[in-house]
């Protein structure tokens, strides 16, 4: 017979008959839970769908009810808090993503507090070489631990620097993914706590690579061959050399940065590994540089490059180091190498190091003078709080001594010279 017939606990067996559009009987038979919400005159009653039978039995119907019953009890009402999961289902099928769009959207979100364009072609170079061909097309939900390490055993112990920056780069993705809806729970490219139980420490498994540098006493035979050339990889290499700058902080130079008459370069925080704003004290060699450029000035750039509008590439002046020391070795001279590092090409970073050298074994300048010249971070933070000078005045006075060193007598880098600066200078 049709009709509700309850088994308890708020749960009934709901019978209807019918007859279908070609006139044929029928009977459905399914379980409801009945209940009611508010009190007094707004008290209403609820029905509540529990499923068709014999599909769910009585055993599964009576185990549903119980959980709507204690649902009740904590003040839930059940056919709402279904109806509130099936949206959060809905909503999360819709929020989906997979990781290589996940990182696309993140490089373009971030691209412009990057320091340069080289840092997002390099983010893009490192996820398409080593993540996407195991975490592109998956959807960001999905990711976990495993994924993580098969991307990272691989490269883990032959690449360790690369391997450590997919790493962070995937870990910024996925926290990305989870503050916009598109994960949950934790973060499976952490490290701290999680991945450190899983790869060896960099520390056990890579060895630190430093920049192929100059011998100090070759710098006045190398400025020399410098000089002899033209063009702007010429002058910004100079540039660097004298400024004992960054390869990027240099390429990328405005003139608008530039203060000609106060023979200052101040380089703007994005463009700084430390990202605090720097000021170059420039030395009457530096400022011949600008002088030159000045007369060709076409862009804002002080360095312009071959592409019309663009600054000077980073890569342009290793490939003058290379044409030098080919031409160099057609004519039996030596090459620029350092002796150190198994006779590779010096490179354009290298000569930070061959100043420091030259500062400690050359000069009576402090050490932390050098340091300030190179805009290195004070590694204790007791003394960063309290050591605030920035040692404008001896910064100057020792890349002007820097710069008359490099421009010293070419024939004559064996002598061993006075020291520059004061004592304690």
């Amino acid at each position: 017979m049709p009709g509700l017939y309850s088994d308890g606990n708020g749960l009934y067996l709901q019978i209807t008959a019918g007859t279908s559009n070609t006139e044929d009987e029928y009977v459905t038979k399914s379980w409801i839970f009945r209940y009611a919400v508010g009190s007094g005159r707004d008290k209403r009653e609820r029905k509540m769908g529990l499923g068709p039978y014999p599909l769910v039995t009585l055993a599964k119907a009576r185990e549903m009810a119980i959980a709507c019953s204690l649902q009740r009890l904590r003040g839930i009402d059940p056919l709402e808090q279904r109806e509130s999961e099936k949206r959060t289902i809905e909503v999360k099928a819709l929020k989906t993503i997979v990781f290589e769009k996940a990182a696309e959207q993140y490089i373009a979100s971030h691209r412009a507090g990057w320091k340069s364009d080289v840092h997002r072609k390099q983010w893009e170079n490192s996820l398409k070489a080593h993540a996407y061909p195991v975490l592109g097309k998956l959807d960001l939900r999905d990711i976990d631990t495993g994924m993580i390490v098969r991307v990272l055993e691989p490269i883990w112990t032959s690449k360790t620097e690369t391997a450590s920056r997919v790493r962070g780069r995937i870990e910024n993705i996925l926290d990305w993914g989870k503050v916009n809806g598109y994960r949950d729970g934790e973060n499976p490219a952490r490290w701290d706590g999680h991945l450190d139980y899983l790869l060896p420490k960099r520390s056990k498994v890579h060895k630190e690579k430093h920049h192929p540098a100059l011998p100090h006493a070759q710098m006045p035979r190398f400025m020399a061959d410098l000089r002899s050339r033209t063009g702007a990889s010429a002058k910004c290499l100079e540039f660097v050399i004298l400024t004992v700058a960054r390869t990027a902080e240099a390429t990328e130079a405005k003139w608008r940065e530039i203060d000609m008459p106060g023979k200052k370069w101040t380089v703007p925080p994005e463009r700084m590994k430390g990202e605090r704003e720097h000021d170059v004290m420039l030395s009457d060699a530096a400022i011949t540089v600008l002088d030159h450029q000045k007369k060709i000035q076409s862009s804002d750039w002080v360095f312009p490059g071959a592409r019309e509008g663009e600054p000077l590439s980073e890569t342009a002046m290793r490939e003058l180091i290379k044409q030098m020391n080919a031409e160099r070795k057609k004519a039996g001279l030596p090459r620029w190498i350092d002796p150190k590092q198994g006779g590779r090409d010096v490179v354009p970073h290298g000569f930070r190091s061959s100043f420091k050298d030259w500062s400690s074994e050359c000069t009576n300048f402090r050490s932390e003078i050098a340091e300030a010249a190179l805009a290195h971070k004070e590694a204790d933070k007791v003394k960063a709080a309290y050591g605030r000078t920035t040692f404008d005045q001896k910064r100057r006075e020792l890349l002007a001594a820097w710069a008359d060193y490099c421009g010293g007598n070419a024939d004559d880098d064996k002598v061993v010279r006075p020291k520059f600066g004061a004592p304690n200078g």
